[in-house]
Parts: C-alpha cells; structure tokens; sequence
C-alpha cells in the first residue's frame, strides 16, 4: 500500500510539473519566471544524512507553511515545491576503489 501511495505522489508530482510548464510558466511575469525551475543535484550520503536534510528542509519551509494568511507580505502567491529523495540501488561494493 505504501509502495502505490508513493508511485500515485510521484505521478502527480510528475504531471503537476507538466501542466505548470505547458500551462502556468508562460504566463509568469519574468520575475517570478526567473525564480522557478528545477534543480537535479546529486549528492552521496548516509541515510542518516538524507533524512537530517529532509529535516531540514521541512524546517525551513514550515514557516511559510504555516503562516497566518494576515501575515503575508503583499505580492505574495502559491508556490508548488516538489522534492524527490531518489536514493540509487548499489550492489554490495567490497572496500577497495573500482578499476
């Protein structure tokens, strides 16, 4: 059941990213268009170290979350964030380096 709630999540993320290319992008004003856009950064950790990023990065969006709809600055709108934690699958890998 998890396993077809995850796939479901990445398929709408997926088709949400889609829609607001073919849809929304070209309506931006160059502002915000500059500010939008996808970042496909790889990076080697533990799963300790991903799960503290994730931590993280909840930490830091929550109070905007979060946030009283009177405390908004003005010019302010809805911004999808969409974060994939993609983990590769390795074969077990003896300690010496790779020739």
């Amino acid at each position: 059941a998890a396993r077809a709630l995850s796939r479901e999540m990445f398929l709408r993320g997926e088709s949400a990213a889609n829609r607001w290319v073919d849809d929304t992008a070209p309506l931006l004003d160059p502002d915000w268009l500059r500010l939008s856009g996808l970042a496909n950064t790889g990076i080697v950790v533990s799963a300790d170290e991903l799960a503290a990023i994730e931590e993280e990065m909840e930490r830091i969006v929550a109070p905007y979350v979060l946030r009283d709809p009177s405390a908004r600055p003005a010019g302010v709108r809805g911004v999808r964030l969409l974060r994939y934690f993609l983990p590769e699958h390795i074969e077990e890998q003896s300690s010496g380096t790779a020739s």
